[in-house]
């Protein structure tokens, strides 16, 4: 939170919040043990004391998951609703954001000047279940082009799933996408924003 302005919280990791405010979120993938919702919620407490504004994706495009689990093809088409991530019916599973909270990302993100994006946005190996993160490709690769390039923000994709997720995006535009730094250190990136050591960094460091 000493890092940053904003925090837009999607993917499966949203779940986790939207338990720890007591809602209900289906048999979508959350962290609902004890200690991660104490976490959640002591996150959101300290964000809104210190002023960094945290933005849940407000809504998720969710399938049955028996349907998912017995899905053997990635690009089978199942049942597919949106529906607010307050009250996920009771078997049903969240696979990507939904359009509201897509728009709402987008809209948070127009000012930023320094993005950092670490984790797709929901199962986006599923073709069907692929637009939020690729509608979050397309505006950050906007975003890192636009002109005058004093204007442009400095993109930063960290993470093997994410890098995997814009690597699929630029297929669709053939290559044309950019961005301003892409890793595959997702871990490494934010533990380097804690301000936590890196093994690596500080044998460099050592060196006479």
């Amino acid at each position: 939170l000493d890092s940053v302005d904003k925090l837009l919280i999607g993917g499966a990791m949203v779940y986790t919040f939207f338990v720890a405010m007591g809602c209900s979120v289906g048999s979508s993938i959350c962290e609902d043990n004890y200690e991660c919702l104490l976490a959640a919620q002591s996150l959101l407490r300290e964000a809104q004391q210190r002023g960094v504004k945290v933005v849940l994706a407000s809504d998720s495009r969710i399938v049955k998951a028996h349907a998912l689990k017995s899905s053997t093809c990635r690009s089978e088409v199942i049942e597919m609703q949106t529906v607010s991530n307050e009250c996920i019916p009771l078997g049903w599973t969240g696979v990507d954001i939904g359009e509201r909270a897509t728009e709402e990302f987008i809209s948070e993100l127009k000012d930023c000047r320094t993005i950092l994006w670490n984790g797709p946005m929901g199962i986006f190996e599923r073709p069907q279940c692929a637009r939020g993160t690729m509608d979050m490709a397309e505006c950050l690769s906007q975003m890192t082009r636009l002109q005058p390039p004093a204007t442009a923000a400095i993109t930063i994709i960290c993470g093997g799933d994410t890098v995997a997720a814009v690597e699929s995006w630029q297929q669709g535009v053939d290559g044309q996408g950019s961005f301003s730094h892409v890793s595959s250190g997702g871990g490494a990136a934010l533990e380097l924003l804690e301000g936590l050591p890196l093994p690596g960094l500080a044998a460099l460091c050592d060196l006479p």
